[in-house]
């Protein structure tokens, strides 16, 4: 059963050979793991972009409106809108729904 073992090269050509079968499959527990972390990376990478997307719109629609608020007809028409202003020469129509104001 074991004849192949009493000779001398063999001994060593079975311990080289299970060495060589460790660091085979060490090698490939490593490659997985790590195809697993780039996956991984991969999608936290695609979250963040998305996010950081979101975010510049934020702020395009902020600074939008801080480009509106320099203006003197961006307060008028709000002083208009919230408060009900007018001008003198200005008529002023104002539609109302069923629903209410």
């Amino acid at each position: 059963m074991l004849s192949h073992l009493r000779y001398k090269g063999s001994i060593k050509t079975f311990i080289i050979s299970i060495t060589l079968l460790i660091l085979c499959i060490y090698s490939v527990g490593i490659s997985l793991r790590n195809l697993l972390r780039y996956n991984m990376f991969k999608q936290e990478l695609i979250a963040s972009e998305e996010i950081l997307y979101e975010q510049e719109e934020i702020k395009r629609k902020y600074e939008e409106e801080i480009t509106l608020m320099k203006l003197d007809d961006y307060w008028e028409l709000e002083a208009k809108k919230k408060l009900g202003y007018s001008q003198a020469d200005e008529y002023i129509y104002k539609f109302y729904t069923a629903e209410g104001f």
